[in-house]
């Protein structure tokens, strides 16, 4: 699961997008339409967030996370919660590479949410201690490594935008936990049945 968030995966290709014209005045969005934040035009960074959002929400969901933690604590041969945030946080957070901007900016795009679904899980009602303290480790983990990226990076670039970002989210969660509730993701569409009314709409 943790390869649909890659950038090259959630990346739609150029003659893929040629194919999707802006929509015209007069023709509004419905419920098989992706939501987005540039009017008229689809928005593959928004298309992305959706698709990231769902995956991330599954891996990150307090019920599993507590049956992550309770099932390695009977076997330790088995997966647990710290094997899975470590995963994560060594494939989404490495130091994007300069040559792909795209890329670039769908990882980020991806880090946000990650950040906001530790957020969510560190502090979830439906978590165990256990699995908070797992998800409050990978935060500070993080904090960590994004002081050190900081450290070496003096541009005003889009990589040093995001850093401080996230950095800003961390501050006030460390500050005020409880004032911090997660930011929601793009929506996904409707599923199927596609094309047909539902409930009378």
């Amino acid at each position: 699961m943790i390869e649909t968030l890659s950038p090259r995966v959630l990346a739609i290709p150029d003659h893929i997008l040629e194919l999707i014209p802006p929509r015209p005045p007069g023709y509004p969005r419905g419920r098989e339409s992706f939501p987005n934040r540039t009017g008229f035009t689809l928005d593959p960074l928004a298309v992305a967030e959706a698709a990231a959002d769902h995956t991330l929400a599954l891996l990150l969901h307090p019920q599993r996370a507590n049956r992550l933690v309770e099932q390695q604590a009977r076997n330790r041969r088995l997966p647990g919660l710290d094997g899975l945030l470590q995963q994560l946080q060594d494939d989404l957070w490495a130091r994007p590479a300069q040559g792909n901007k795209l890329e670039d900016e769908l990882r980020r795009v991806v880090q946000k949410r990650h950040l906001e679904h530790l957020l969510h899980l560190s502090q979830s009602p439906d978590a165990s201690g256990q699995a908070q303290a797992l998800a409050q480790l990978s935060l500070q983990m993080l904090h960590e490594d994004m002081m050190a990226a900081q450290g070496t990076n003096k541009k005003l670039d889009a990589y040093a935008a995001h850093l401080l970002w996230c950095q800003n989210r961390l501050a006030a969660f460390w500050r005020e936990p409880e004032t911090v509730t997660p930011l929601p993701a793009i929506p996904l569409p409707d599923g199927a049945p596609i094309g047909a009314a539902c409930g009378g709409e």
